[in-house]
């Protein structure tokens, strides 16, 4: 049997050869391609671990970015709306009349409205902004890191920058980040700050300086400069449409202050044309364009709002000693155990809370509230895993 078998062996070894080969063939590709798969759930899998590790680090860098503008806020809002001191304003109306008095009280109230309301709109918007601005880098710098490995496994030719489509050049990544300059101290906050103030200025003006409100009647005052300001910016907008400029009804107004106009970038560039700059903003403004984008300001907004008013209600707490009675004297029923102030009295704590908004250690508590807004972090996401492979 033995014999046989091995007789039969030799006469057909040549097809016995073939037949081993085409065998190995089969483990070998077989082998190749289960270690090609390992590799690629390896990529996979880093990558999944960058889009989760650059969420993280987006907010933390997006938080230090927008505690370290807080003081270059405050330092718009002071000289754009200067309130003077009490000492000051007691030398200065000393020798005046009362219509002169009037005014100058009036011109008080304004700037201590409209700073708290524009250092409002101006951190939340500086906020949203820094956070688009870092996602959409890290988003970059996640294919970067993709493309550089698919490009070190697919050959083993020596890696040339040239061919990388997602490398962000360093000086394109400041530029870009520069842009929000524009509402942070440049001229987008300074046409923020001139709306509101026109607002408010319409809003005072009809009403009483010797006037008491309450907290519910100072809520309604600022819900309204809000509502006001918007419609005047719908208005604006609606006009830009019927003179044939591109609008988007789903856009906010206020996203008008957020970037310099279109093409008007040469002061960041230095007078050269960068296409990546180029790219990276249209991008960002397509963002600005989206629902999910809007929804999330209108939240932020709303967060930071609702903070400003609870920490408004404590001046009008009624003082230790006062009666139930005298403190519910001129306040509504759902506002007992409270008092009604003077809009005078009003303005000078209205200073004091502006100014704590834009300072480091209350403005961090404020940016952590916006931070975590209703589909804030939902809306992170989706735009760093916008374009990246699944």
């Amino acid at each position: 049997m033995l014999s046989r078998a091995w007789q039969w062996a030799c006469r057909n070894k040549w097809a016995i050869g073939a037949a081993t080969a085409a065998a190995g063939g089969v483990v070998l590709y077989s082998g190749y391609h289960v270690l090609q798969q390992q590799e690629r759930w390896i990529r996979e899998r880093k990558l999944a671990q960058h889009r989760e590790q650059m969420i993280d680090v987006s907010l933390e860098n997006s938080m230090e970015l927008c505690v370290g503008a807080l003081s270059d806020i405050m330092l718009v809002l002071q000289d754009g709306m200067p309130v003077p001191t009490a000492d000051e304003l007691r030398d200065a109306t000393r020798n005046q009349d009362r219509e002169e008095k009037v005014r100058m009280w009036v011109s008080v109230i304004v700037a201590a409205f409209t700073r708290l309301i524009a250092g409002a709109y101006t951190t939340c918007l500086y906020s949203l902004l820094t956070r688009a601005q870092v996602v959409l880098l890290s988003r970059y710098m996640i294919l970067h890191v993709h493309e550089r490995s698919e490009q070190n496994t697919t050959d083993g030719s020596e890696l040339d920058a040239a061919n990388f489509v997602y490398a962000i050049e360093k000086h394109t990544q400041r530029s870009f980040m520069h842009a929000s300059e524009y509402i942070k101290k440049g001229a987008g906050m300074q046409q923020l700050l001139m709306h509101v103030k026109r607002e408010v200025e319409d809003l005072i003006q009809s009403q009483s300086i010797a006037k008491k409100c309450t907290h519910a009647e100072i809520v309604q005052m600022i819900d309204r400069v809000r509502q006001r300001l918007e419609r005047a910016a719908s208005e604006s907008s609606e006009s830009a449409a019927s003179a044939g400029a591109p609008t988007n009804s789903a856009t906010s107004p206020l996203v008008q202050f957020l970037l310099p106009p279109e093409n008007d970038y040469d002061h960041m560039l230095d007078g050269m044309h960068d296409r990546q700059f180029d790219a990276l903003l249209n991008e960002l403004r397509n963002l600005f364009d989206t629902v999910e984008f809007n929804q999330v300001l209108e939240s932020t907004l709303d967060t930071c709002f609702k903070r400003v008013y609870g920490e408004l209600r404590s001046m009008f707490d009624a003082p230790r000693g006062a009666s139930a009675a005298d403190a519910s004297e001129e306040a509504p029923p759902e506002e007992a155990g409270q008092r009604a102030v003077p809009l005078v009295q009003i303005s000078s704590s209205l200073k004091k809370h502006a100014n704590a908004l834009v300072t480091a250690d209350h403005g961090r508590v404020y940016l952590e509230g916006m931070f975590r807004s209703p589909g804030a972090a939902q809306w992170m996401e989706a735009v760093l895993n916008t374009g990246l492979p699944h």
